[in-house]
């Protein structure tokens, strides 16, 4: 009951928070008694000189701190008094030291909720507090001109860009796509992508303030840099202002990666098909949980299926590619470990004569790169690098996927030079790259940029070798690649 009693009084815990353990100083004073019969073998030695000892040093030693309370007379109430002095406070410390323990769980969880609680409020405020953007030299709150660009899911260099011009009251004058914006090299010889010139004449005619660049994956961040580099060689300026001093001036106009999120929603949206009925989709963004569930859906037919069922491999190349859909969304690093494991396996399966399997070491190459790209780990170059080789030997001449797949190969050798700087890997791109460039025929779109690809390997290694007979080449594909674009 004693000890119950220290435990729960105000007052004691008042003294133990605030006194006790901020304040609490111990002195020993020695009588004359002491100083005769204190030596180095009596257990009251260690604090005979003790002098303005703070009590976190005690602590150390609880023994010194009992020896205050107990009485020195030889009888049972003496000993009895010693045992109930060490053993109250032993369980009164016990209990406070539950009491004290729950108490600073509370408010450590008080303090997370509410740190939680301000980040999501802080968060909700900025999505809310959104302004316009501001056209430099105006006031704030000028709704600017904007031309918005975004490549959606697909992939950078291959499908369409699909852009809107909006007028500062909100409305779309016009829309389009875009399928070529590769800037030409004057210095090579070649010319830029016919919808260059559209895209200048565009920003021109509705003489847009900015230009928002937006799409669902990491390939938006190469279309970002890609109009940046057309607005740069092409000094495309913004609308005209007064400075501070009073002159006319005009800057270089702006790029800007747009925060979608809001875009994102209403694209679907009932108001978007009433408002807009006659807009081609936009690469429409699919709901998550759909895409969840059909990597479930995936997994369990790949559980379902035996490995020596011939299907198995197929199911695995479909549950790899759902995941591969979800990492371009999201960008997490497990998926794309899982993408990159479940490839693999699809490959393992499927035999050499398969016609698939050219097909399935190909994109397995493309995931090594994604991952080399996010990481930089060799190991990934190397193994994308072999892959792509493994590919291209499968796939016979007459076959309409070899260009590509030998140009891939040359973009993963010229990685691995860039990389290692040895003159073999820029050697074999070079000579992959031509071996592409004669397989595809002049009308092919894609026939530019293997030439100009071609071209900037030979550029490199004339850069290190000193070369002329490279030099004439290059200047001879900049004339084709030119040729190419006008077809």
């Amino acid at each position: 009951m004693f000890a119950e009693e220290i435990s729960l009084s105000p007052k004691m815990r008042k003294v133990m928070r605030q006194a006790y353990y901020m304040n609490g100083v111990i002195e020993c004073f020695r009588t004359e008694k002491g100083l005769r019969k204190i030596d180095e073998q009596h257990p009251y030695y260690e604090f005979k000189y003790l002098r303005n000892q703070q009590l976190s040093d005690i602590a150390r030693q609880p023994d010194l701190l009992y020896g205050d309370f107990e009485s020195d007379n030889e009888s049972e109430v003496a000993d009895a008094w010693n045992r109930e002095q060490r053993e109250a406070p032993d369980m009164a410390l016990l209990k406070l030291d539950k009491i004290m323990t729950r108490g600073v769980g509370e408010n450590m969880k008080t303090e997370c909720e509410n740190q939680v609680a301000k980040t999501c409020r802080d968060e909700f405020a900025k999505k809310l507090d959104q302004a316009p953007y501001k056209p430099k030299g105006m006031i704030l709150g000028t709704v600017p001109r904007v031309l918005a660009l975004s490549n959606g899911t697909g992939t950078f260099g291959k499908e369409a860009i699909c852009w809107a011009s909006v007028h500062d009251d909100g409305r779309v004058l016009e829309n389009g796509k875009f399928v070529d914006l590769t800037l030409g090299d004057p210095e090579r010889g070649t010319e830029d992508g016919p919808d260059v010139g559209k895209l200048v004449a565009l920003v021109k005619h509705r003489r847009s303030d900015v230009i928002g660049v937006s799409g669902f994956s990491t390939e938006t961040r190469k279309l970002y840099k890609q109009i940046e580099d057309i607005v740069e060689s092409k000094d495309l300026r913004g609308s005209e202002y007064e400075d501070k001093d009073g002159n006319e001036r005009t800057d270089k106009l702006e790029v800007v990666i747009v925060n979608d999120e809001v875009a994102r929603l209403y694209q679907t949206s009932e108001r978007a098909n009433l408002k807009h009925p006659g807009f081609a989709p936009l690469t429409k963004e699919g709901k998550l949980e759909d895409l969840t569930q059909a990597i479930e859906y995936s997994q369990d037919a790949v559980d379902l299926t035996l490995i020596s069922n011939p299907d198995r491999a197929s199911r695995l190349n479909n549950l790899s590619s759902c995941l591969s859909t979800r990492y371009e969304r999201e960008g997490k690093l497990e998926d794309l470990t899982q993408v990159i494991e479940y490839s693999q396996k699809t490959v393992d399966l499927t035999l050499v004569d398969n016609p698939d399997r050219a097909t399935r070491l190909n994109n397995l190459s493309k995931r090594f790169i994604t991952r080399y790209e996010r990481e930089g780990k060799l190991g990934d170059l190397a193994q994308a690098i072999k892959c792509s080789q493994e590919a291209v030997d499968l796939t016979p001449v007459g076959n309409p996927d070899r260009a590509d797949q030998l140009n891939n190969l040359s973009g993963h050798l010229s990685m691995q030079y860039k990389r290692e700087g040895k003159l073999e890997d820029l050697t074999q791109a070079i000579e992959y790259s031509q071996k592409a460039g004669s397989l595809t025929f002049i009308g092919n779109p894609r026939r530019a940029n293997q030439l100009n690809n071609l071209s900037s390997f030979l550029s490199t290694r004339y850069e290190r070798e000193q070369k002329l007979e490279d030099l004439a080449v290059i200047q001879s594909h900049g004339y084709i690649a030119s040729v190419a674009h006008l077809h």
